[in-house]
């Protein structure tokens, strides 16, 4: 019996590409655990295997430093709460020991990576919103709102709102 790490490398290693890009995200809501960051060690079990198998194969992980705080995680203060709805890579770093609050919790991840075997190239979402990276991707999923809700909802107690976009625009005179 095989791993299913393995299936799914097999059945990836048939498809006609030059390079497998296997990608993962985290995002940087707080501390970053076993919890919020298997994906990472899943994508790179993935890509180690492909390689194994004679493909090229690429681990990327893209930091979801963009979202919204949607809560204050422990142990910060409370009065992080001025930040709620704030994208990550706008908040300031809590201890003053890091550029912001992304570094802060991004940072104990990166420095371990190597310790464990773990090969990826790291992206800041941040970044490739500001490059244009997802403008395709946005237009699209701009253009199939109602296909978007209905799959959404399909896995949801609560319905989405009428007015639910699966797109947040941030106003360019926010202060960074």
């Amino acid at each position: 019996m095989t791993h299913w790490i393995e299936n799914i490398a097999r059945e990836l290693a048939k498809r006609d590409t030059e390079e497998h890009i296997i990608a993962s995200g985290t995002s940087i809501s707080g501390s970053i655990h076993i919890g919020n960051s298997c994906d990472i060690f899943i994508a790179n079990a993935i890509g180690k295997k492909l390689r194994e198998l004679g493909k090229q194969a690429k681990t990327i992980w893209i930091a979801d430093d963009h979202d919204p705080l949607r809560k204050v995680p422990y142990p910060l203060p409370e009065d992080y709460d001025k930040y709620l709805g704030m994208p990550y890579s706008m908040i300031p770093c809590p201890d003053g020991c890091c550029a912001n609050f992304v570094e802060h919790f991004e940072k104990p991840l990166l420095t371990v990576m190597d310790d464990y075997g773990i090969e990826m190239e790291t992206k800041s979402g941040f970044e490739m919103y500001k490059n244009g990276d997802y403008i395709d991707y946005i237009r699209t999923s701009l253009e199939r709102v109602e296909e978007i809700k209905e799959i959404f909802n399909e896995y949801r107690r609560e319905p989405l709102a009428d007015d639910w976009l699966p797109y947040n625009p941030i106003c360019t005179n926010v202060e960074e």
